[in-house]
């Protein structure tokens, strides 16, 4: 996503809960009557998808707070499939690719209800904003190679696009063979967003939701080769949530 994509994009999601304010002023106070809400969401990004997991208690008939608990696989935007070996018949590889990189997050944060649905159903909007800790998790990637020098024998090892061209791989290897080499990147998140809560049964959750996510590194994270190392991971995203309201 471009940078002017991303601005129209916050732009929108800062003028939108604008506009319902002065519906809220008028409804008055909102009665709690379950006060517990949960739910698992599965979101798609624009740089890969994630699950999650969302909890959280009604401090008023117009706020809730949570915690928020997910798990993401994020991808670089200019990794593309291509084939290696002397032929398409060997596979596809994301060639230039040096780890696979996931996301384990641990945010808490509020929501603020802006306009309320009626009592026979309808649309809930509200507006969030989480903070907390990632753990960013970096799994080098490993090929099997030929070795022409040594009279076309192969090898396992760690990918390096400097010593490895398309043509030395045979093959991908082992998924596990990354954990030898594992590399972790702490970092600090952040998340605002809009959601729009619908339905007609009280007790059950279901919502869009739909904003923007940010990741700080202080270790800077290099998924693809010949890119510059960044300390920050941003990107647009649209999730969709399944849960339950309760009490105690």
């Amino acid at each position: 996503m471009q940078l002017k994509h991303y601005i129209l994009f916050i732009v929108l999601l800062l003028l939108i809960p604008n506009f319902g304010k002065g519906q809220e002023a008028e409804i008055g106070e909102k009665e709690v009557i379950l006060k517990r809400e949960s739910s698992a969401f599965m979101d798609l990004r624009t740089n890969g998808w994630g699950v999650g997991y969302r909890y959280g208690k009604f401090k008023t008939g117009y706020k809730l707070k949570s915690w928020d608990f997910s798990f993401s696989v994020v991808k670089d935007l200019q990794q593309i499939k291509t084939s290696f070996g002397y032929s398409d018949i060997s596979g596809r590889i994301y060639y230039g690719k040096l780890i696979h990189f996931y996301n384990f997050k641990v945010l808490r944060g509020s929501q603020k209800v802006i306009t309320t649905k009626p009592y026979w159903g309808g649309v809930e909007l509200r507006r969030l904003f989480y903070g907390g800790i990632n753990l960013g998790i970096g799994v080098p990637i490993w090929v099997l190679v030929y070795n022409f020098d040594d009279n076309y024998s192969q090898s396992l090892v760690r990918f390096d696009p400097d010593l490895h061209d398309r043509q030395d791989i045979q093959s991908k290897g082992p998924f596990s063979k990354g954990f030898s080499d594992i590399e972790f990147y702490p970092s600090i998140s952040m998340k605002y967003a809009l959601n729009a809560e619908y339905g007609t049964i009280s007790q059950v959750a279901k919502g869009i939701e739909v904003g923007l996510q940010l990741d700080l590194y202080p270790i800077p994270v290099q998924i693809m080769a010949y890119q510059t190392p960044s300390y920050y991971i941003a990107s647009a995203y649209i999730s969709f949530h399944f849960g339950k309201r309760f009490n105690p």
